[in-house]
């Protein structure tokens, strides 16, 4: 779509459909949200995209004089229709949805512009519009669709333009009207005066929250007034924007939502608006959004359904352009005891029901069987064996034992419990005649495993980690230990692969070429493995490629291989 008043154009949702919605401004173009994907065919240059995986598709229009228009559709279910009104017009037309058939014409009189066009959302009946000021003639008029007569059941006496008008959602003939320097409520029972008046600059884009039905707003300038309809004599609170404010829009479906849009501005600001102990909050929400931000929103509109979207216009190379805003707001989740997880979204509990419980998740299981069976006060052995072997205790099993080690092989030059870091960060002590570099070192074996490896090796080798043991026997330059654990590997489980490395650690003791390691490493999946050839035939990988911090082994692997690998200085 591409027109010369683009910046006019606004977005109607539709109340019935969720995925439809109407662009309005000089023509009426009706458009259906659909998803994209490899069969979507039925593009054409009528066609908006909306994001990545949505497109507006163009259903129907209705064009007439190029003249700006005005559209409310209509809030009840059983009447899929909207009210047109056309500017400089004298008729109000009744279009059904379903055809795009007029159903109705209402007589305005002369011809007038017009600032909103509302349905009541109380009453089927009730239409209002709020016009320009045009001689004599009354700038707000009501019609009542049950009476056959198509002109104004209710003119209200009030001079001046009408600038908004908003329905009230407690009482069906109550109605508030925005004039030059004053907001009026009118109760159509009483006849055509206001009920109450109020002198105030903030007569700019009056609303009414639909879920929270006494809450207002209204904007003068760069500010927003916010109102307690049981008692509007001043504004309850106030938000201040940077720039003068251009449209304001109260979520339809979740309360104390209110959106923004300022003058020359590429975002919508949402506001979350809460009452604490008599004091009202106002939070500024997050949204994601998918376009470029200098460009400038020319206007905006809240799904009718989804509180979490808004829908923005914007222009590109004199093109509309519509664009999703999602709201990031947060929701309460909690966990019930029978694992079902409850997650408050508006005004529902969604219930997500867990098919099995898994013991994994079962934070609260855990925990009493671990006091039931005094986990923590016992000896560290004993701590480290109520552990299991699932992934997610593997860390704290191995601090048990860790502390186990270090209070079995306590060292005079060392601090009790003392990790790596602390060790290696150690001073020699005075009139030490010994390789203090070889004293850490032999240390941090002793605390990882490593110091008689033979014994590790022959452990690891028959709980089946064949691959684990032949590395720590490398590393510990046990070459023919390696070959033969990598042997037996092969015949027990019948793997190529270890036989592979074995004969080629074998043939090339003397090391292969860098071309001819880095094509065998490439054929190693392994972690182990690879550090194993490495360390035997490749330098260059050990210095490059860091094998010590491959995340793939143990934390205690890769530190004795770090201390195996790298120099003195280094350590």
């Amino acid at each position: 779509m591409s027109t010369s008043h683009l910046s006019e154009i606004a977005i109607k949702w539709s109340p019935q459909v969720d995925e439809e919605f109407i662009l309005v401004g000089n023509s009426v173009n009706f458009y259906r949200l659909t998803s994209i994907n490899n069969s979507f065919k039925n593009w054409n240059e009528n066609n908006i995209f909306v994001s990545e995986s949505t497109c507006a598709r163009l259903i129907g229009s209705i064009n007439s004089y190029s003249k700006q228009k005005m559209i409310s559709w209509h809030p009840f279910t059983n009447l899929n229709s909207i009210a047109l009104f056309e500017n400089e017009s004298s008729q109000i037309r009744i279009i059904r949805m379903l055809d795009l058939e007029e159903v109705r014409s209402l007589d305005v009189g002369m011809a007038k512009k017009c600032n909103q066009i509302e349905w009541s959302p109380k009453n089927q009946s009730y239409l209002g519009l709020g016009f320009e000021q045009n001689d004599n003639c009354s700038s707000v008029c009501i019609w009542d669709l049950s009476q056959p007569n198509n002109n104004p059941s209710r003119q209200l006496n009030e001079t001046g333009s009408c600038l908004s008008l908003a329905w009230s959602y407690e009482t069906s003939d109550c109605l508030f009207a925005s004039f030059e320097n004053r907001l009026s409520l009118f109760d159509l029972r009483a006849g055509g005066d206001p009920i109450e008046s109020l002198k105030t600059d903030y007569i700019y884009g009056f609303c009414i929250d639909p879920k929270g039905i006494f809450k207002a707003a209204s904007f003068y300038q760069n500010q927003i007034a916010l109102w307690d309809l049981r008692d509007y004599k001043e504004p309850v609170d106030f938000i201040e924007e940077s720039r003068p404010i251009k449209s304001i829009q109260f979520c339809p479906s979740r309360t104390n939502r209110l959106a923004v849009l300022t003058e020359n501005s590429p975002n919508v600001n949402v506001f979350r608006l809460e009452e604490r102990e008599d004091k009202l909050i106002k939070e500024k929400i997050q949204y994601y959004k998918y376009y470029k931000s200098s460009f400038v929103i020319n206007s905006f509109s809240w799904h009718s359904k989804d509180s979490n979207r808004l829908m923005a216009t914007f222009t590109d190379l004199n093109t509309l352009k519509l664009v999703d805003l999602v709201v990031a707001d947060y929701s309460p989740i909690g966990i019930s005891f029978n694992e079902n997880l409850n997650i408050a979204l508006n005004d529902k509990v969604c219930t997500v029901q867990s098919q099995e419980i898994d013991d994994e998740i079962d934070i609260g299981e855990k925990m009493r069987q671990r006091a039931k069976n005094s986990y923590g006060i016992k000896s560290f052995k004993e701590n480290a064996n109520l552990l299991s072997d699932n992934k997610s205790e593997l860390e704290i099993k191995f601090l048990w034992k860790w502390l186990e080690i270090s209070k079995a092989n306590e060292h005079t030059y060392f601090e009790k419990f003392s990790g790596v870091k602390s060790i290696l960060a150690t001073q020699p002590p005075e009139n030490l005649t010994d390789d203090f570099n070889k004293i850490k070192r032999e240390y941090i074996f002793k605390l990882c495993g490593w110091f008689n490896w033979s014994e590790t090796v022959t452990k690891l080798e028959s709980q089946g980690e064949y691959e684990r043991a032949a590395c720590i026997a490398m590393f510990n330059n046990g070459f023919e230990r390696a070959i033969e654990i990598l042997k037996n590997a092969s015949k027990q489980t019948n793997s190529n692969e270890y036989l592979a490395l074995t004969l080629s650690l074998m043939i090339n003791r003397k090391g292969l070429s860098n071309k001819e390691s880095v094509r065998v490493l490439d054929k190693i999946s392994n972690p182990y493995l690879k550090a194993l050839f490495a360390y035997q035939n490749d330098s260059d990988y050990n210095y490059y490629y860091s094998i010590y911090n491959d995340q793939s082994i143990k934390l205690q692997d890769r530190v004795c291989m770090a201390m195996s690998i790298l120099s003195n200085e280094v350590k």
